[in-house]
């Protein structure tokens, strides 16, 4: 049975193959569907009408806990009818995955040479991550990164937190013998 990881865009879509490419890749299926609701609504029908587990993957699009609880328990109810006993996560990244590139600035400091990088990070990472040399966006961050990179990645927060819904999820996969 195949593990669905959805997200938003194609960008967010290869992140997350750089973080679970350690996986099963038989398991494992990363899609990118366009925005956040087209990635709720098309989660809802592989939940639907492949009865396969979804991780789903996006960015919370602002940093006040609270409102992202909700936010987060919002989807879940969302999700939970279409999904019956077929499990699945809901991960929001807050505020949006280029945070997790901030999350390793030793990384960000070798790739760009910026010592301290500025206090917004937490609420504008993507902006933040723009004003850098060049304009980088997530993918021309992505290109640029190695192998020990990739595994400082897997082990920020959020990486741990993204690796770990999709191990869960299919863990809680019924086996057939």
């Amino acid at each position: 049975m195949t593990v669905h990881v959805m997200t938003e865009g194609q960008a967010d879509a290869r992140l997350l193959l750089g973080l679970l490419r350690d996986f099963d890749d038989a398991a494992l299926r990363v899609s990118s569907v366009g925005g956040r609701s087209m990635a709720e609504s098309m989660a809802e029908k592989v939940l639907i009408t492949t009865g396969e587990p979804v991780v789903l993957v996006v960015d919370a699009d602002g940093t006040d806990p609270d409102e992202v609880a909700e936010d987060k328990a919002s989807v879940e109810s969302f999700l939970r009818p279409a999904a019956g006993p077929v499990p699945f996560e809901v991960v929001l990244v807050v505020p949006e995955m280029e945070a997790l590139l901030f999350e390793a600035p030793s990384m960000l400091k070798r790739l760009f040479g910026v010592a301290d990088l500025p206090r917004m990070r937490t609420k504008r990472p993507k902006a933040v991550l723009r004003s850098l040399d060049g304009s980088p966006t997530l993918a021309d961050v992505m290109a640029k990164l190695g192998a020990d990179d990739w595994q400082a990645l897997r082990e920020t927060p959020t990486g741990r937190r993204i690796r770990a819904a999709v191990r869960e999820v299919a863990r809680r996969v019924p086996r057939v013998v």
